[in-house]
């Protein structure tokens, strides 16, 4: 994209000189990226492509010395920060914004169901005068919103004991509950770790028969409100 404006700026307008820049990670095919570059391109529009650039250029910088004076005041806490990326779903800038929003004291908070419900995790959080209210955390710079997007990570690790727990709650609570609860289960592991200095500990994943059971006859309900004809099965203790 950088590369097609800059050509624009200088006043390269050739349609096929401007195609030289197509790549596969673009979405529209080739023949509509040259149909969209066809167009009358004056000299206010160049200048206000060089205005852009250079905003964007300014931006860059700033952000380049913010993630560096980030860097610098995380070094006070390199060993929470390290410790809480043994949670699943945790990079370095989840931690950081772990420990940016809540501190690496836990004396503030009175039991980790306060930090949870503080961080906005807490299941009937938005329950108000007997309906439930769900908010969608996912796009948020909060709290909240940081642990929606680690639960998100978390339910992706392989054979991991939050995935299992998010793919059980799933098809009984839908997913942005789901979400919601594994973020919970997040933040209370965080305050674990924080509080603890030691690194998070997997639950092992124990496999309930009876809970298999459920789970598959919950799918043969399913088939059959899809027109199938499954019966359901019995749970035989062994």
């Amino acid at each position: 994209g950088r590369k097609i404006i800059d050509d624009l700026i200088e006043g390269r307008t050739d349609i096929e000189g401007l195609t030289k820049h197509y790549h596969g990670k673009i979405k529209v095919g080739k023949e509509e990226f040259k149909r969209v570059l066809q167009g009358r391109l004056t000299a206010p529009h160049q200048f206000m492509l060089r205005m852009m650039k250079e905003s964007i250029s300014d931006k860059e910088k700033l952000i380049e010395k913010i993630e560096k004076q980030i860097d610098e005041q995380a070094k006070r806490y390199a060993i929470e920060i390290e410790l809480l990326q043994t949670i699943p779903g945790l990079a370095f800038d989840s931690a950081v914004s772990i420990i940016s929003e809540i501190g690496a004291e836990m004396k503030q908070f009175s039991s980790e169901q306060h930090l949870s419900s503080w961080a906005g995790m807490s299941p009937g959080n938005n329950e108000s005068g007997g309906k439930k209210k769900f908010k969608n955390h996912s796009r948020e710079q909060t709290p909240a919103g940081n642990q929606a997007e680690c639960a998100r990570g978390a339910s992706r690790k392989k054979d991991g004991y939050l995935r299992q727990k998010y793919y059980s709650l799933l098809p009984r609570r839908g997913k942005k509950k789901a979400i919601v609860a594994i973020g919970h289960k997040i933040i209370i592991a965080a305050n674990h770790v924080i509080k603890n200095k030691e690194a998070y500990k997997e639950p092992q994943i124990q496999e309930s028969p009876k809970r298999k059971l459920k789970q598959v006859n919950r799918l043969i309900d399913r088939l059959n409100e899809l027109g199938f004809v499954v019966k359901q099965l019995e749970f035989q203790a062994t």
